[in-house]
């Protein structure tokens, strides 16, 4: 290759760059100006799988838009209104079975006391702590019968 197309080269090269350069700079000074234009592809993947947005909703979307919206469904939780159930009292095979029933009759089997529990279901060995809190909860005491007749017939213990 002689000197002088090398020289050439070089100078269509330098040319070519000095374009691009300007290109960029029109492209990152238009991008400031209008502000951020579309979601990033991290939270574009992350609004397709968690979302039925489309697309093109998600491209009008700005990066901080898609962000606060991601965010919005993170903190939003389905509440569980199914009636909770705890057991105490039993031997193990027992409190499994009894378990079993309460899933099976779509109950929420819980392990502790609470305000939001709606019946404790005691057995033989329950202990007289648990049975303390439970009715300065105001959560309603059954035993295995009482358990068993409100899962067959809906029916409240009187």
């Amino acid at each position: 290759m002689s000197d002088l197309l090398a020289y050439k080269l070089l100078i269509i090269l330098n040319f070519n760059i000095a374009i691009i350069k300007t290109c960029c700079k029109k492209w990152v000074r238009l991008y400031l100006q209008e502000g951020e234009k579309m979601a990033g592809d991290k939270p574009t993947m992350i609004l397709k799988a968690k979302t039925d947005m489309s697309k093109d909703e998600i491209a009008k979307l700005s990066d901080s838009e898609a962000w606060k919206l991601i965010y919005t469904i993170r903190t939003t939780k389905a509440k569980d209104n199914r009636l909770q159930v705890c057991f105490t009292g039993f031997g193990i095979s027992k409190k499994i079975e009894l378990e079993n029933l309460a899933q099976e009759n779509r109950f929420k089997v819980v392990s502790s006391i609470t305000k939001k529990l709606d019946f404790l279901v005691c057995g033989d060995n329950s202990g007289p702590k648990k049975i303390e809190k439970a009715k300065s909860q105001g959560v309603e005491l059954i035993n295995e019968i009482e358990y068993v007749h409100l899962l067959q017939t809906g029916e409240l213990p009187q």
